[in-house]
């Protein structure tokens, strides 16, 4: 594991712990928080309409349609949805937590343009853990992110 992602998931803890959020999130089997754990992100931005949440750790269902759909046309079999590892989650969450307590970013501008668009990269990661992720990985994100927006904005973040 990278010591640069380390220090940044403990820096996404940190500012849980002093904010008074729980990092655990527990999830049922399709990678979904159970409900009343999911992280309310507009009430910690204090704002109060419309509701953010983060409580998606799996799978990007618009990628994983447009990825099997690029395999299907090149005779590969299609992949299914997948709960995030726990460095993905960790990753995703330490995200949250800085761009809301650091950077003092909206919630709508924290779920739109930084939570999607990590879980549309560890949608196209597979397998391959935060710190392990190659340009191909990367070259594919920004492709499906492409297919599936057509303004290609999420293909941009």
């Amino acid at each position: 594991m990278n010591p640069h992602f380390s220090g940044f998931i403990q820096l996404g803890k940190e500012l849980a712990a002093t904010h008074g959020v729980a990092w655990e999130i527990p999830l049922d089997q399709s990678g979904t928080a159970i409900k009343g754990h999911e992280w309310d992100l507009t009430t910690l931005a204090g704002g109060v309409a419309p509701k953010h949440r983060l409580r998606h750790f799996s799978s990007e269902r618009p990628a994983i349609d447009a990825i099997n759909e690029s395999r299907s046309s090149n005779g590969l079999p299609a992949l299914s949805a997948r709960n995030f590892s726990p460095a993905w989650q960790d990753l995703i969450k330490a995200a949250v937590m800085e761009q809301l307590f650091v950077r003092r970013n909206s919630f709508g501008h924290i779920a739109n343009n930084v939570a999607r668009p990590l879980r549309v990269i560890a949608t196209c990661a597979g397998g391959t853990e935060p710190w392990g992720i190659t340009v191909d990985e990367m070259a594919l994100a920004v492709r499906t992110g492409n297919s599936i927006q057509a303004s290609g904005k999420l293909g941009d973040l």
